[in-house]
């Protein structure tokens, strides 16, 4: 189901460029602006269900954290107070399977 989007009636710049009727240009020639007549008051655009699905997904995607802020207190939490041991074979094997991933 589409919906409509209405957007604002274009007449604050046909009003605009109404109120001037000629632009001097290296004051030998004059060039008549008019305003868009042929121009509609309103655009409607509609969206598709995937367009808005998509759309809802970008926003839940950017609303989640990129960091564990909470994972990243207690493991500083731990650092801290000298209770943090660290699993040196898991963090060797992460980085080479990183390192060979890249190449």
């Amino acid at each position: 189901m589409p919906i409509n989007i209405t957007g604002q009636s274009s007449t604050k710049y046909t009003n605009a460029s109404s109120n001037i009727n000629h632009i001097s240009h290296n004051n030998t020639e004059n060039h008549n602006l008019s305003p868009a007549k042929d121009r509609p008051a309103t655009e409607d655009v509609s969206l598709s269900d995937r367009a808005k699905f998509l759309n809802k997904l970008t926003q839940h995607i950017a609303a989640i954290p990129i960091v564990d802020a909470t994972k990243v207190h207690d493991i500083k939490t731990k650092i801290d107070s000298g209770h943090y041991l660290a699993d040196y074979l898991h963090v060797a094997e992460r980085l080479i399977s990183t390192e060979s991933a890249l190449q």
